[in-house]
């Protein structure tokens, strides 16, 4: 069992959280004004991170505040690449005033999904970090297409796992639209946690699944996700583990 683990929350997107869960993460998704966010969310999540010594990675999404990044919105890979890149550039920008670096890159929603199991997206990612951030890092699922491109193209490559998400068998998330999709109750994601310690989980089927992961992800917008962290957190120190990417 790993002694360390990073533990990654989503952050910048509106729901006024951030000051109560920079203390206990050692990485922050922060927003870049697609799904969510804006100037001053991201000013204040960077200040936060410097302040706690954070990890920061860029979080774009779809331009789609209205529905929250989780719907594909039809444009052209052209446009969507040009989206990509600004709202990271937006990001470097504001972390470079305070002196730090935006270190990976996540996507939000409906384009996470989509680069992680659709070639063309997934190469879409990697282009934009081959020719504009090299120096970023790439964050997605374990078992899924963008790895297996981003190890082929030697891009280094953040496995996570979601501590509030259920899991299908061959280890895609749960269609968030379905009943049992999300995990509310504090003591299932504690348990979903110790598990990814271990390189498993349990499927909505009640299956094991083997997955390793480096890091682990809570959603802030989650249901009592503040209590959920602060609770696993709790539970991981009193087994030896620390907290750190």
């Amino acid at each position: 069992m790993s002694k360390t683990i990073d533990i990654n929350v989503d952050v910048g997107e509106g729901f006024g959280i951030e000051s109560q869960i920079f203390p206990f993460i050692s990485s922050a998704n922060i927003a870049c004004g697609g799904h969510a966010g804006d100037y001053n969310s991201m000013h204040e999540a960077v200040e936060l991170a410097k302040k706690f010594n954070v990890r920061i990675g860029a979080h774009p999404g779809f331009e789609d505040k209205e529905n929250f990044g989780r719907k594909p919105l039809d444009i052209s890979l052209e446009n969507l690449k040009q989206s990509i890149f600004c709202q990271i550039q937006r990001l470097i920008d504001i972390a470079h005033k305070h002196h730090i670096s935006v270190r990976y890159l996540k996507a939000h929603g409906a384009l996470y999904h989509l680069v992680c199991h659709e070639e063309c997206y997934a190469r879409l990612l990697i282009e934009i970090i081959h020719q504009n951030f090299p120096e970023l890092k790439i964050m997605g699922l374990p078992n899924c297409l963008l790895r297996d491109l981003c190890l082929k193209d030697r891009v280094e490559y953040i496995a996570e796992g979601f501590a509030d998400r259920s899991y299908e068998a061959d280890g895609k998330l749960m269609d968030r639209n379905l009943q049992g999709s999300v995990l509310e109750q504090k003591e299932r994601i504690v348990e979903q946690v110790i598990n990814f310690l271990f390189k498993k989980v349990k499927t909505i089927e009640g299956n094991e699944l083997r997955l390793v992961v480096n890091s682990i992800c809570f959603h802030g917008d989650s249901k009592g996700a503040i209590e959920s962290i602060q609770a696993t957190i709790q539970e991981l120190k009193s087994r030896g583990i620390e907290i750190q990417c």
